[in-house]
């Protein structure tokens, strides 16, 4: 089975950014998307690009009840 670009984009973009966390801030997620569209994801236009990282956001927000949850009920700090 093959990611689509779509799929692709999202795992590349998650990844990255932990990778730039560890970089100690010496590049940006900007020029981390754009070189992950440009290279790997070719297909996708800025738009779909957009919307793919506010569907990201939006999804991580939703989600933020479910984590704190998770930390509650195993006794661990999510904040």
């Amino acid at each position: 089975m093959n990611l689509s670009d779509r799929e692709r984009f999202i795992l590349h973009s998650v990844s990255a950014s932990f990778v730039i966390t560890d970089l100690n801030n010496k590049i940006t997620l900007g020029k981390v998307i754009d070189y992950i569209k440009n290279n790997r994801c070719r297909k996708l236009s800025d738009v779909e690009v957009i919307d793919i990282m506010n569907d990201i956001k939006d999804e991580l927000l939703l989600s933020k009840g479910i984590w704190e949850d998770f930390g509650r009920d195993n006794k661990i700090d999510i904040a």
